[in-house]
């Protein structure tokens, strides 16, 4: 009887890891979806002050693919140990789990920085959509400098550096002829 008795309780144990694992699992991926919905629904890019909207500079899509192959796999790897625990074989620990999860919040950091970071440029001006902070609309006069620094443009206002533009962002051509056309980089 006493055998099995701590046999029930190393299920019992076993249970409660896996159900931690499944709810937290689950909750990630529920919030990424709230969060890609609103994301989604909040970077619509509008006609702002009746000017044409030209372009968007974004990152490029492989960062999004690399982020939902990251939750992708993180996932798979949740589920597979999941199903060895509850098989019993006890060289899977806990540990494994939390592996997955990380793969996860990798994935939705990387979801998360693709979805809120892009410039919009219309005609004269630059509005600015930063990861952590609101969004900077800006006009090319009062752009005080733009430096080139080895693949990248860095565009300053007041002495701060306002954001970075890689080479390799969508549209990033676009943006050094807007530049040039006003004068804020020299060919």
């Amino acid at each position: 009887m006493g055998w099995n008795s701590k046999k029930a309780k190393k299920m019992d144990r076993k249970g409660k890891i896996i159900m931690r694992v499944i709810i937290i699992t689950i909750a990630f991926w529920v919030l990424w979806s709230i969060y890609g919905f609103i994301m989604s629904n909040s970077n619509k890019v509008l006609n702002f002050q009746g000017d044409a909207i030209s372009y968007v500079v974004k990152f490029p899509k492989f960062i999004e693919s690399v982020a939902l192959l990251s939750m992708f796999a993180g996932l798979i790897m949740d589920v597979y140990f999941i199903v060895q625990i509850i098989r019993g074989n006890t060289q899977i620990t806990t540990g494994h789990a939390g592996i997955g999860i990380v793969f996860i919040i990798i994935g939705v950091v990387l979801e998360t920085i693709y979805l809120r970071w892009h410039i919009v440029v219309s005609d004269n001006t630059l509005i600015c959509y930063r990861v952590l902070n609101k969004p900077r609309e800006l006009t090319f006069e009062s752009l005080d400098s733009v430096g080139i620094t080895g693949s990248m443009i860095k565009l300053e206002v007041n002495g701060k550096t306002v954001t970075y533009v890689d080479t390799e962002c969508d549209n990033f051509s676009k943006l050094y002829d807007t530049l040039v056309k006003y004068d804020k980089i020299e060919e």
